[in-house]
């Protein structure tokens, strides 16, 4: 088996004869498909969407442009809302891979200055 670590989560594994397959570094077992409460799409997105807030807040806090990532197409509203709240104007590519669109992050320099005055 030959593997690779993907994103923060997960280790990409190429041990299966039909390609890729993702399996998690640390189990979610408060998802539905562990027994618990949750559901599992939603959770990981709030895993997701929470890493963003927290690299945002940093950068924002020293004027620093975040890296340009892909995130899943349905995130892209709350992605969106995410960098306003920090101060950033989020721009999305065009969905080149079903289901995934480039976001970048531009500091506006604007509401930055006014934040760092409060």
């Amino acid at each position: 088996m030959s593997a690779r670590v993907g994103w923060h989560t997960g280790v990409v594994t190429d041990d299966k004869p039909e390609g890729d397959a993702y399996t998690l570094v640390m189990p979610f077992i408060v998802t539905t498909s562990a027994g618990g409460p949750y559901d599992d799409a939603a959770f990981a997105a709030g895993i997701d969407c929470g890493r963003l807030w927290e690299e945002l807040f940093a950068c924002s806090r020293m004027g620093a442009t975040p890296i340009a990532r892909h995130v899943k197409t349905p995130a892209v509203a709350q992605i969106d809302l995410i960098a306003m709240q920090h101060g950033y104007r989020a721009a999305f590519g065009p969905e080149e891979v079903p289901g995934w669109r480039l976001a970048t992050f531009v500091l506006d320099t604007q509401t930055w200055r006014q934040s760092d005055d409060d």
